[in-house]
């Protein structure tokens, strides 16, 4: 049997009529390959994986099995999230997503784990004469069916604590056991559960895999207390689990360190929004002073007016220095990548600059050190297209990098957003407490 032989088999009349679209490929007697019948599809991308495995310079409508494979995995990765999966939980989510699309599982394994493509091909050939039957990765090392409840706790992030508190008692007081953002993350959770009436485990399971790991646990929580599954028996390993979860958290959160923090941020809220009202106060009277200025028309009352302004100039910069001298303190573990040049949000700010040269070397050295312990303020503007941003801002969270959004296209919007940042406190100086 040729290489890509057994893989066609896997494939339905939909699935040939996609790939000819995607590599261009004439099919004979139909201008759209919806409309051929499965034969001539078939027939069509055979053609073009024998002529692209046969020929050493490549001709025009010649693809090769490899080229086929990743082009599946990437089409199959626009729609669902594969990052990040141990090779138990990848398969769990192929039986569990693409079950009676195996073609896809197969360019996902080829992808993600070439080792076990190669280690398991005879395995798949075998499985593709079966696949109404079987699985496609029935019989791979370390797979085997389990029950959906069964899928479910192995997602859990174990926390090996003795229970002492009963789940059902911790619902309505569930601030005291999250922090801030997983609070918030919490309550969306619920908001998605209780509109969608969220209630079946197959569902539960698949969200799981679409949920970033940290907050599994939190997204079960939610769908057990909405649904009052945790007085249910086949629950009660589940709800155990997340007993000792919750417990450890507590463990970290005592009420003191609640309160100061709540007191430390609403000072830094009110000393920041006095700070930035005296701002926009002086701005104004700068523009009045501007204004008052061109309409003088004698010497006298322009000599009048220059004083006023140096008096004015003299004390407005002492504002803007304490201020930004304030500011500065406050951001003193950030960097600030604008796209532009060092001196762009003027000199209080030049140590903190970081250009977007410097960031992408930093990402292609996969040295961290010097965004460790910083939250770093990017311009969206800084980048010219979403896949550049998208993957810097990947390889940021990748490493637990706080980062914050700077909306706006030019200094004084970026400033905004800074100084509404330490405003809100949430993004840079909660997390610094909190952590």
């Amino acid at each position: 049997m040729v290489e890509f032989e057994w893989y066609l088999e896997l494939l339905d009349q939909n699935d040939l009529a996609v790939i000819c679209k995607w590599f261009n490929l004439p099919v004979q007697g139909f201008k759209n390959p919806d409309k051929a019948p499965y034969n001539i599809l078939n027939n069509v991308v055979r053609t073009s994986l024998t002529k692209g495995n046969l020929i050493k310079h490549k001709k025009k409508h010649a693809i090769t099995y490899e080229e086929l494979l990743k082009r599946v995995a990437t089409e199959t990765s626009r729609h669902d999230n594969w990052l990040d999966l141990s090779f138990q939980e990848f398969l769990y989510k192929s039986q569990l997503l693409l079950k009676f699309k195996p073609f896809k599982s197969v360019a996902l394994l080829y992808e993600k784990f070439p080792e076990k493509y190669q280690t398991n091909l005879e395995l798949m050939k075998r499985n593709s004469l079966k696949k109404d039957e079987v699985f496609i990765f029935s019989g791979f090392e370390g797979y085997q069916e389990k029950p959906i409840l069964s899928q479910i706790g192995s997602l859990l992030q174990e926390h090996l604590i003795s229970p002492y508190f009963y789940l059902e008692k911790t619902k309505d007081h569930i601030e005291l056991f999250l922090s801030g953002e997983e609070l918030a993350q919490y309550k969306d959770f619920v908001a998605l559960i209780s509109t969608s009436e969220m209630n079946e485990d197959i569902t539960c399971l698949k969200m799981l895999y679409e949920t970033v790991p940290k907050y599994r646990n939190i997204f079960l929580l939610a769908y057990l207390n909405v649904n009052q599954f945790v007085y249910k028996d086949e629950y009660k390993s589940i709800a155990l689990s997340l007993e000792n979860y919750l417990k450890s958290k507590y463990e970290n959160l005592s009420t003191q360190k609640l309160e100061y923090i709540k007191a430390e941020k609403d000072l830094l809220k009110q000393q920041a929004e006095e700070f930035h009202n005296d701002l926009i106060e002086t701005q104004s009277y700068l523009e009045q002073l501007k204004v008052d200025l061109l309409s003088k028309d004698t010497i006298i009352k322009k000599q009048k007016t220059s004083l006023s302004q140096m008096r004015l100039r003299k004390s407005s910069r002492k504002i803007y220095e304490d201020y930004f001298k304030y500011l500065v303190k406050k951001v003193e573990n950030s960097l600030i990548v604008t796209g532009g040049n060092s001196n762009e949000l003027g000199p209080y700010f030049e140590e903190f600059f970081l250009s977007v040269k410097e960031l992408n070397q930093i990402k292609k050295e996969k040295s961290i050190e010097r965004l460790k312990d910083k939250t770093v303020f990017i311009a969206r503007i800084a980048y010219s297209s979403s896949q550049k941003w998208n993957e810097i801002t990947q390889f940021i969270h990748k490493h637990d990098i706080k980062m914050v959004e700077l909306d706006g296209y030019n200094e004084l919007e970026f400033l905004d957003t800074i100084i509404a940042s330490l405003a809100e406190g949430e993004k840079v100086y909660y997390d610094d407490y909190y952590n």
